[in-house]
């Protein structure tokens, strides 16, 4: 720590090795913008629960406390500003989680379990739709993409540190070492390039797939890596996000983060933290844990309320 603050004062960069020794500090502004980020997905899953969810739940327990809800819920999942928002977060989401990847010593063994927690909710929730038919069946959502993603980084940073010890004159060393620092950001980069020449393009805010797979059963696995034109993936999966482009938009949030944090630009906002951002930055710390139990805690508090009633108490009355 007290090395990185006197390179900082003579402005030098933070090296690889000084980053790790100082990876237990955090940086608030990362963790807040990423609690804001995540209590906006909360909001945006609990809109489609009240939508979708909710009123099976009470056809299932014989009310219908939940249509005011409902309504709403359709409304604002329909509403144009959505379609603005949404994917506005959705990629700021994503390159924070590029940054953090930086800040980070184990990217490999946390990319490895938010993968598993992916499963994890593929099989639960394949359950639950053999049984009630809700069609939440998640396959290839957000976290096995980002645990691909994590995984990705790990591996290809790996690479790049060793491309860093290349070169033999002063010009090359500093070839070498900005290649081999950058290299994760780079590959994000050219996997962007390569998506956007070749596989799709943006069309109202959205990606939009330009690519057609004849075959109907190989449709499925070219999903995964990207959109395939006119084939709806989220009928298999509702929660679908593919490696392209978003596993590429991880990868170039990772060049931020060795700019911003692995220099002396990595204290730029440490003035302004305070109690003030506390509950938002606590979300941030604990986002895979916060996603897991919210997707449980929604479901578990709607059939409560369904059972028992729980109309006042919830204020649906204001819907």
């Amino acid at each position: 720590m007290e090395q990185n603050q006197l390179r900082e004062t003579q402005n030098l960069p933070i090296t690889d090795a000084e980053s790790v020794c100082d990876s237990k500090k955090r940086f608030w502004e990362i963790d807040f913008a990423r609690g804001i980020c995540v209590i906006l997905m909360i909001f945006d899953h609990l809109m489609y629960s009240f939508a979708v969810v909710a009123p099976f739940v009470g056809t299932l327990f014989g009310t219908d406390m939940w249509s005011g809800a409902a309504e709403f819920a359709v409304w604002y999942w329909r509403h144009p500003v959505r379609d603005v928002i949404r994917p506005i977060i959705v990629c700021a989401f994503f390159i924070i989680c590029g940054v953090s990847c930086t800040l980070s010593r184990s990217e490999i063994k946390r990319g490895a379990l938010t993968f598993l927690l992916g499963c994890g909710i593929t099989t639960v929730t394949s359950i639950v739709d053999l049984g009630f038919e809700l069609g939440i069946t998640i396959l290839f959502g957000v976290l096995h993409m980002l645990g691909v993603a994590m995984l990705s980084y790990g591996l290809i940073d790996k690479l790049g540190k060793r491309i860093e010890k290349l070169g033999t004159s002063q010009k090359s060393k500093n070839v070498y070492g900005f290649f081999g620092k950058y290299l994760p950001c780079i590959v994000g980069i050219l996997l962007l390039a390569v998506y956007f020449i070749w596989l799709g393009h943006i069309e109202n805010m959205k990606f939009v797939s330009d690519i057609e797979v004849k075959n109907e059963s190989l449709k499925p696995i070219v999903s995964i890596f990207t959109q395939v034109k006119n084939y709806n993936f989220v009928q298999y999966s509702h929660d679908y996000f593919a490696l392209l482009p978003y596993g590429a938009i991880v990868l170039l949030g990772s060049g931020i983060g060795k700019a911003v944090y692995r220099s002396k630009l990595r204290n730029y906002a440490a003035k302004a933290d305070g109690k003030w951002n506390k509950p938002v930055c606590f979300i941030g710390r604990h986002t895979l844990i916060v996603y897991v139990v919210h997707l449980i805690l929604i479901v578990a508090v709607l059939e409560l309320a369904s059972y028992f009633g729980f109309h006042e108490w919830l204020f649906l009355d204001m819907f």
